[in-house]
């Protein structure tokens, strides 16, 4: 697996999201490479149990990390950009949305290695 940037963080940074009432087919292609990476990424620590879900503009879910804790993950809606990275956090179960502690790991060429280090312990 690649560990610079992702494509589909590169295309967020670079690509001005167009707004709508639904997803646009735009935000669509872009959270299903989302997904794609974090699959392959879940794959690659040695994780399972990936559940990924799409909502207004936005992506969440949750995992299992080697170490059998479950982690949360949500993105911001696309189309403002309010903050340039993803939230994580520990979770109780696949139903946890308020689960531990609020974290962020930024968009950037980092993503792939702040992932690993926070989630593999």
């Amino acid at each position: 697996m690649n560990e610079g940037m992702p494509k589909w963080i590169w295309d967020y940074v670079h690509t001005e999201f167009q707004s709508s009432t639904v997803n646009t087919e735009q935000s669509k292609a872009w959270m299903r490479s989302a997904k794609k990476w974090f699959t392959e990424f879940v794959k690659d620590i040695g994780g399972k149990d990936l559940k990924f879900g799409i909502g207004h503009f936005e992506f969440h879910g949750f995992f299992t990390s080697p170490s059998g804790q479950i982690w949360y993950f949500s993105s911001s809606d696309v189309r403002w950009k309010t903050f340039d990275g993803m939230l994580i956090r520990t979770a109780g179960s696949f139903t946890d949305y308020t689960g531990g502690h609020n974290r962020f790991i930024l968009w950037d060429d980092n993503f792939y290695a702040s992932m690993k280090a926070m989630v593999v312990k």
